[in-house]
């Protein structure tokens, strides 16, 4: 969600914003989903949430280890050439230098498009 620049009414789009993702609104929808808060102040419904979603502790555990890809959108993109360098690399069809090399010129040459 956002405000285009060319909003006719961007207090109002701002306060509907705010509105729609108050953690107080959001609270039923991760509770239907099973699914854990996205910021702290879920924390303060850390009762009701768990009442429904018996691996809500060990969810919230793996988020110390949890790495959210970036937010870019060729992302997606840029995953094949990486797989397949470790798929060779691992498979000894290419040293890792050379399949990382490779890749490297790929995910250039993708993010440059």
């Amino acid at each position: 969600m956002g405000i285009t620049v060319d909003s006719k009414h961007p207090k109002l789009a701002w306060e509907f914003l705010k509105l729609a993702t108050s953690s107080e609104n959001l609270l039923g929808f991760f509770i239907a989903q099973q699914r854990i808060g996205t910021r702290k102040s879920f924390a303060l419904y850390a009762d009701k949430l768990r009442e429904k979603n018996p691996d809500y502790d060990l969810r919230i555990e793996a988020l110390k280890y949890t790495h959210f890809p970036p937010g870019i959108a060729k992302y997606t993109k840029i995953l094949e050439p990486l797989y397949t360098a470790i798929q060779k690399a691992c498979a000894l069809k290419e040293t890792p230098e050379e399949a990382l090399r490779k890749a490297a010129q790929k995910v250039d040459e993708i993010l440059s498009e």
